[in-house]
């Protein structure tokens, strides 16, 4: 599952979105075969993915500001959940007696980390 939100007040924020939704589909389709091996590397993977795609966009069309977007991909597998986020968007993971975990973990480590969040695998299908 993904969602990618292109940021208004940046140029071509919606080829952003649509670069990083591409991206993730195709990375998705040629690797899940039939689930991922590493479902935290792959979505590390993808992320650092998209934005080099989005990069190369920018850098192809020499634009000083380059298209930007949010993201949220999640990964069910083996009966765990596990997802990210880049920007604003977030996941919420709704249990019976309410949010049972939300996308925001500490910002630390290298530039990159900073701009997204890896939540660990959570059983999926216990809703208590």
């Amino acid at each position: 599952f993904m969602l990618a939100d292109g940021m208004g007040g940046h140029p071509d924020g919606e080829v952003a979105a649509q670069l990083a939704v591409q991206t993730i589909a195709t990375m998705f389709q040629n690797e899940a075969r039939p689930g991922l091996p590493d479902v935290q590397a792959f979505l590390n993977n993808v992320v650092r993915a998209a934005h080099r795609q989005i990069l190369r966009y920018a850098m192809d069309r020499a634009m000083l500001d380059p298209p930007r977007t949010t993201l949220v991909v999640a990964v069910v597998q083996e009966g765990c959940v596990a997802w990210t986020h880049c920007g604003d968007s977030r996941l919420y993971l709704i249990r019976r007696r309410g949010v049972a975990k939300e996308a925001m973990l500490g910002t630390k480590g290298d530039d990159l980390r900073k701009r997204f969040a890896l939540v660990p695998r959570i059983p999926f299908g216990n809703f208590d």
